[in-house]
C-alpha cells in the first residue's frame, strides 16, 4: 500500500492556489479587454491643466483613446509652462484640476491656498541637469562659475540645491538664471550659434 506523504496536502493547496490565480488572471484579462460600453448620459465637462512633463502623457493618451468620453467626461486640456502656472490656473478657475508636482503644492499649502491633492500618478523621474562638454563641464565641480537655467519655486530649484550641496558646490558658486522650461533648449544652443556667427 502506498504511503501518504505529509507534504501532499501542502502540494495540493499550492497547486489549487496556482490554478485559481491563473483562472482569475484569465477572467481579468477577458473583462478588461472586452469592448467597453460608451457612456450614454450627458458628458460632464472638466478642464485639466497640464505641464510639459512625462506624466502629462498619460492624460493625452487617455484623451486620444477616448477613455474620458467612455466614462462620461468631456475633457478640455489646458497647457501651462510650469507647475506653478497650472496651480494658478486652478486657483483662478481656468481649470478644474491640475497635474503638478508635490513641491509646488507644498509651496501653495504654506500660503494657505484652498487646494487638495486627490490622487497620485506614481513615482517618476523628470528632473535632469544637462551640461555642455564644449563649455568644460565634465563633472559636477565644473559647474562652479557657470550659469544654470531653471525655473524658480518649482521642484527643479529644490533638486538643484540638493544636488549641488551633495556634491560640495554652493549655490553662491554658480549663476542662477530663472527661465521657463520652454526656453531651456534655446538657452543651451544660443552660445553655440553665437560662437559660429562671430
Amino acid at each position: 500500500m502506498k504511503q501518504f506523504s505529509p507534504q501532499s496536502p501542502k502540494r495540493f493547496a499550492l497547486v489549487s492556489i496556482v490554478i485559481v490565480a491563473i483562472a482569475l488572471a484569465g477572467f481579468g484579462a477577458w473583462y478588461f479587454t472586452s469592448s467597453p460600453k460608451m457612456y450614454s448620459g450627458t458628458p460632464e465637462p472638466i478642464t485639466i491643466g497640464l505641464t510639459p512633463y512625462e506624466y502629462s502623457g498619460l492624460i493625452y493618451i487617455a484623451q486620444d483613446q477616448d477613455f474620458f468620453a467612455m466614462n462620461g467626461l468631456n475633457v478640455t486640456i489646458l497647457d501651462y509652462n510650469t507647475t506653478l502656472q497650472a496651480i494658478d490656473g486652478l486657483l483662478n478657475d481656468e481649470a478644474d484640476m491640475a497635474l503638478t508636482s508635490e513641491y509646488a503644492i507644498v509651496g501653495k499649502a504654506f500660503k494657505k491656498e484652498n487646494i487638495s491633492i486627490i490622487g497620485s500618478i506614481d513615482e517618476y523621474q523628470s528632473v535632469y541637469l544637462v551640461g555642455r562638454k564644449d563649455k568644460g563641464i565634465e563633472n559636477v565641480t565644473d559647474l562652479k562659475g557657470k550659469k544654470i537655467g531653471f525655473t524658480r519655486r518649482t521642484i527643479g530649484e529644490f533638486y538643484l540645491g540638493r544636488f549641488l550641496t551633495l556634491h560640495g558646490v554652493r549655490m553662491q558658486d554658480v549663476t542662477l538664471v530663472d527661465m521657463p522650461p520652454s526656453e531651456y533648449v534655446q538657452a543651451l544652443t544660443n552660445a553655440v550659434l553665437t560662437r559660429l556667427l562671430s
